[in-house]
C-alpha cells in the first residue's frame, strides 16, 4: 500500500529503525509535560485522532506511521516498524500512526450553552479528560481550571477526553477573575457532600459555573465564599462519593432538562 501523502521538495520521508534515532527520542520526550511546553507541540495516537486535531484546525508538524500506511500529508513523516511503533507509543496496543502538531488552544464558541464546568485543583488526568468529553456531549463553554490542574494535551487526558480537548477550551481562573465572571451575570454553584440543599430539589441558573471540588478534599475553602449557592447529590448511607465527572454528568443532566435546547 502506497502512503496517499503527495510530498514537494520541502518535504521530508524516511525510514527510522533505531531507538537512539534523534526524531524517535524527540516523540518520546513529548509524554512529558515541560518537553511539550518547551517545544510547544503534542503528541495525538491513532489515525482517527489525527483526523479530528486537523479538522479542528491544528497544524501537523510531523507523523510518524507504519510503513506503507495512507497517511495525511506533514511537512515531515516517519516511517516505522511495528516493533519501533511498539516502543514509542504510550498506548497498551501501539497504533498505526502518531502525529505530532503544533501546540494551540480551542477557541470559546459563543453559541455553546451560557454554562462552565469548573474544576478546583483536580489532579486525575482521566478525570479531567472525562468533564472535557462532557462539557462537548452536553455542548457547554468549556472547563475552567482553578488551581493545579493536568495538561489538557497530555496522553491520558487526550484519550480520557476522546479528542474534545481539541475541540473545548480549558481557562485558567483564579479568585479575582472568578469574582469579576460573577459581576457579569455568572452564577457560581458549588457541589459539597454537606450541602443543606438537594440537587433534586435545585433550581439551577440559567448562566451557570458548576464548581467541582478536589477529588479528596473537596472545594477549596476560598470558593466557598464565592458560591452563590451549594448542593449535594443524594446517595446512600455508607457511599462515601461520587466520582467527580459522575457528579458532573447527573448535575449537567439536570441543567439540559431544566433548559432544553431546540431539537
Amino acid at each position: 500500500m502506497r502512503p496517499m501523502t503527495r510530498y514537494n521538495a520541502s518535504m521530508t520521508s524516511m525510514m527510522l529503525s533505531s531507538r537512539s534515532n534523534t526524531n524517535i527520542k524527540h516523540l518520546r520526550s513529548l509524554e512529558q509535560r515541560k518537553a511539550r511546553i518547551a517545544q510547544q507541540v503534542f503528541a495525538v495516537e491513532g489515525l482517527g485522532l489525527i483526523r479530528e486535531a486537523l479538522s479542528a484546525g491544528f497544524v501537523l508538524r510531523q507523523i510518524y506511521a507504519l510503513e506503507g500506511l495512507e497517511v495525511p500529508p506533514a511537512p515531515e513523516t516517519f516511517w516505522l516498524s511495528p516493533e519501533l511503533m511498539a516502543y514509542v507509543s504510550t498506548l497498551p496496543s501501539p497504533p498505526q500512526a502518531i502525529g505530532v502538531f503544533a501546540a494551540g488552544a480551542p477557541k470559546q464558541d459563543p453559541t455553546r450553552r451560557p454554562a462552565w464546568l469548573l474544576a478546583d485543583r483536580l489532579q486525575d488526568p482521566g478525570n479531567f479528560g472525562a468533564l472535557l468529553r462532557l462539557a462537548d456531549a452536553m455542548n457547554w463553554r468549556g472547563v475552567l481550571a482553578f488551581g493545579a490542574h493536568p495538561d489538557p494535551f497530555s496522553p491520558k487526558v487526550i484519550r480520557g477526553s476522546m479528542a474534545s480537548c481539541l475541540r473545548v477550551p480549558v481557562q485558567s481562573i483564579g479568585i479575582e477573575t472568578l469574582a469579576e465572571w460573577r459581576t457579569r451575570g455568572w452564577t457560581l454553584l458549588g457541589t459539597a457532600a454537606d450541602a443543606p440543599l438537594s440537587s433534586l430539589d435545585c433550581s439551577l441558573p440559567s448562566q451557570l459555573i458548576l464548581a467541582l471540588g478536589h477529588e479528596g478534599q473537596g472545594l477549596d475553602p476560598a470558593l466557598l465564599p464565592l458560591c452563590d449557592q451549594t448542593v449535594a447529590i443524594p446517595i446512600r448511607a455508607g457511599v462515601d462519593s461520587l466520582n467527580v465527572a459522575t457528579s458532573a454528568a447527573m448535575l449537567m443532566h439536570e441543567f439540559a432538562r431544566q433548559y432544553p435546547e431546540p431539537r
